[in-house]
């Protein structure tokens, strides 16, 4: 699988690589500075991401994912209609990969960190961006959902974080 920064670099005989290889990617941010930002550093650094859509509700993010075959999924966890969570709970299955995304440092980042999630905390490190990319890169085609994935809904649906995430003091 590529790194983002170095498949700029790939040799010629690599020049079959096309949109149908690349990861289908949608950004939920509801900040449009955070989002601009995001889809640049996809952009720039991640030749084999390709931003299908950068949406800021919830309401769009699921119409988007019920419109298009999408591989990776860039969720904020705070929406101003909701929460990255709420999107995934009013999914009936999907087969994306989930990066959550804050700028927040707080309990909801500890419940994705024990479940085995994957989150960036903003301002996004490069470094941290394209291991990422690697690992959805390596999921892609499983057609199966992160292994912690069942375990953060449980959680939500037991209350573990409440409808809007209720940040630390």
């Amino acid at each position: 699988y590529w790194s983002c920064a170095r498949i700029g670099n790939l040799p010629p005989y690599y020049s079959h690589i096309d949109n149908r290889m690349k990861l289908n990617t949608m950004i939920v941010e509801d900040e449009p500075l955070s989002r601009q930002y995001l889809a640049s550093l996809l952009n720039q650094f991640c030749e084999d991401v390709q931003v299908v859509a950068s949406v800021a509700s919830e309401r769009d993010a699921l119409n988007t994912i019920a419109n298009n075959e999408l591989h990776l999924v860039f969720l904020d966890i705070e929406l101003t209609t909701g929460t990255g969570f709420d999107v995934l709970k009013n999914l009936e299955e999907h087969s994306f990969y989930v990066v959550f995304t804050t700028a927040l440092d707080h309990h909801a980042t500890n419940l994705i960190e024990l479940t085995g999630m994957d989150y960036l905390q903003k301002p996004i490190d490069i470094d941290e961006l394209e291991a990422i990319i690697v690992t959805a890169s390596a999921a892609r085609g499983k057609n199966k959902p992160q292994s912690g994935l069942p375990h953060l809904l449980r959680a939500l649906d037991n209350g573990h974080v409440p409808v809007h995430v209720r940040l630390s003091d």
